[in-house]
């Protein structure tokens, strides 16, 4: 039983009990009397549920990631958010797989919010944070999506490599980047490098088929010096641009 006296003092010590998380209406409570102090007292909300194991653990995916969205979406600093997820990546991550997705789902899905440009998010992440993200990419667990997801606003090579064919929750889910979007870099920053089998001319662009394993991959690029058939070509895109795709359905995941 949950006191009415909870919904004036936010106290989210009932997040300490399993039986509770387990309940199909406790945890919707539980964030509904918290949600109204997001703003004035989340960050005491989300220092109780950090320093607790029971909170982290079997809230995980409830009560624990509605209110860090709520408190997220209160006005609280990019840097902030960034930090909270360099807290829950310090650990062991293999160790509570579903605490780091939830984590790097509310990163993004904090970011989103305030509409920061994926292009500058890459500046909130120091090489340490972003070593960290790009090992959960590419591991083997659920964590493996959104931090791809993430790894990609930097453009970071070893992640799209290995999130050609990802899965999540049961489904394949496939990196896809228009023609258009991709672009000549530096092999060093190459999302897709390989020998260029073909070039069609189309007078204002061009289309370069590029041998990249067993794919193909197809660059369209404006008018001008053609590469030579034979050599080698590296390919980035902007990050905004690459998106991931439910191979089953072709559905955007994000």
């Amino acid at each position: 039983m949950i006191s009415t006296a909870y919904a004036k003092i936010p106290n989210p010590s009932v997040m300490t009990s399993e039986a509770n998380a387990k309940d199909p209406l406790i945890p919707t409570i539980i964030y509904n009397n918290l949600k109204p102090f997001a703003a004035r007292r989340g960050r005491e909300i989300l220092a109780f549920i950090d320093q607790n194991a029971v909170a982290q653990k079997a809230f995980a995916s409830t009560t624990a990631r509605w209110i860090r969205d709520a408190v997220n979406a209160s006005g609280r600093p990019p840097a902030e958010i960034v930090a909270d997820l360099n807290k829950v990546l310090g650990g062991d991550a293999s160790k509570d797989a579903e605490r780091v997705h939830q984590s790097l789902q509310s990163v993004i899905n904090a970011l989103d919010a305030l509409n920061i440009p994926r292009g500058q998010r890459a500046d909130l992440f120091d090489v340490k944070l972003r070593e960290k993200v790009a090992d959960a990419a590419s591991g083997r667990t659920t964590a493996s999506v959104p931090a791809t997801i993430i790894a990609l606003w930097w453009n970071d090579r070893a992640a799209v490599q290995a999130s050609r064919v990802r899965t999540e929750n049961g489904r394949a889910v496939q990196v896809g980047i228009r023609p258009e979007h991709l672009r000549p870099c530096d092999p060093s920053r190459a999302f897709f490098s390989g020998q260029v089998e073909m070039v069609e001319q189309l007078g204002a662009d061009m289309l370069i088929h590029i041998a990249h394993g067993k794919d193909m991959v197809i660059a369209r690029l404006p008018h001008g010096e053609a590469p030579a058939v034979g050599s080698t070509m590296a390919l980035d895109a902007d990050p905004a641009r690459v998106f991931l795709f439910d191979a089953g359905t072709g559905a955007r995941v994000h």
